[in-house]
């Protein structure tokens, strides 16, 4: 279904592509990798090639926040210019520190997850920022304790408090289910490797 002329994916099979379902696409192939499963490299290439042809958009959070974790699943790492950006970009939209509602719960997890798996210096403020934030706006005192209302902007009224309390709580357990993807490994030296190389060549380690 990728359109192979841009690399992104659509609504529909061959189509110009769309970020948001691009994301879901790169997001499900990347899951797949780590479960053993075979992706072609051109696919990947082609979605990183769509990426990279994606304008910036500086208004829209969480189209940065969707683009940046995009690219951090398809390997661009620390010191890419594009990470830097996108850190940047979403790091002005820090969640709110005084109660107000919900707000668009899909930047809030993307935008949380970017910076977790890229290591950014401003993770531990805004995954703070979040949490309290979460906390703040779940109910508590009636039959709906526990979850949280579907916000009016984000598609929420489309989601339902089912979607919006799952995505919350997927949001909330970011910084423990998921390694940081992008963090630069120090290499052993020849002696202490030696007795890795054997694990490594049957896909042990990363």
């Amino acid at each position: 279904a990728q359109d192979t002329a841009r690399g992104g994916w659509a609504t529909a099979p061959g189509e110009p592509g769309d970020l948001i379902i691009t994301h879901l696409a790169i997001a499900a192939l990347q899951a797949a990798q780590q479960a053993g499963l075979a992706v072609k490299g051109q696919t990947l290439r082609r979605a990183a090639d769509f990426l990279k042809a994606t304008a910036v958009k500086d208004d829209d959070p969480e189209f940065a926040a969707t683009r940046l974790l995009s690219g951090i699943l398809l390997g661009w790492p620390q010191d890419d210019p594009e990470v830097s950006a996108g850190i940047a970009t979403v790091m002005q939209h820090l969640p709110p520190a005084e109660p107000q509602g919900l707000g668009p719960l899909t930047f809030l997890h993307r935008a949380t997850r970017a910076l977790h798996q890229s290591e950014a210096a401003g993770f531990d403020l805004w995954n703070q920022r979040m949490r309290d934030h979460l906390l703040r706006t779940q109910r508590r005192d009636d039959e709906l304790a526990g979850s949280w209302d579907p916000p009016d902007e984000d598609g929420g009224n489309r989601q339902g408090r089912v979607v919006t309390t799952a995505v919350a709580l997927l949001t909330l357990q970011v910084y423990y289910r998921h390694l940081p993807l992008v963090r630069q490994v120090e290499r052993p030296t020849r002696a202490a490797a030696d007795g890795d190389d054997r694990e490594n060549q049957n896909g042990g380690g990363r």
